[in-house]
């Protein structure tokens, strides 16, 4: 009887954001489509200021004779894509890690984005409002079994 295993290869999650109050499926006018990349540029660049500082950011290495600290999480290049999410058209930060993000590397995270899409929504006259957060796990599978050969 074989025996399956699996593991968590990667988690991303993205932080989003519903900036302008368009729908899912909108055409932006070419100021509007502007606007919102606009913004989510300028948030970004405060993001990546900000998210090595968080204290969730780094743990110390699982080696047991390193001494030195490593990345819990790395911040996604902005691709400043659009998606649908729960029909509203948001934007947001992608975040990768070999394993999942505990409730308080969400919780900073989400506050470090929301500070920083918020001020920029505002300096641009712009509605924002915090969207949600959405995640995919990655696995990878093994199967073990016994073989018999003659």
């Amino acid at each position: 009887m074989p025996t399956f295993h699996h593991a968590v290869t990667q988690v991303h999650v993205s932080i989003l954001f519903h900036i302008g109050g368009h729908a899912a499926g909108a055409e932006l006018p070419d100021e509007g489509s502007s606007a919102l990349f606009s913004i989510a540029d300028k948030a970004f660049e405060g993001i990546r200021a900000g998210v090595g500082s968080l204290p969730s950011s780094r743990q110390p290495s699982e080696h047991h004779d390193d001494n030195f600290e490593v990345d819990v999480y790395e911040l996604c290049e902005n691709d400043a894509l659009t998606e649908d999410f729960h029909g509203k058209l948001v934007v947001g930060v992608w975040l990768v890690s070999k394993k999942p993000f505990t409730s308080e590397a969400l919780r900073e995270l989400k506050q470090l984005c929301s500070k920083n899409y918020f001020d920029a929504a505002l300096s641009a006259g712009v509605t924002c409002a915090f969207a949600g957060i959405r995640s995919r796990t990655e696995f990878a599978y093994s199967e073990t079994r016994d073989l018999e050969v003659a």
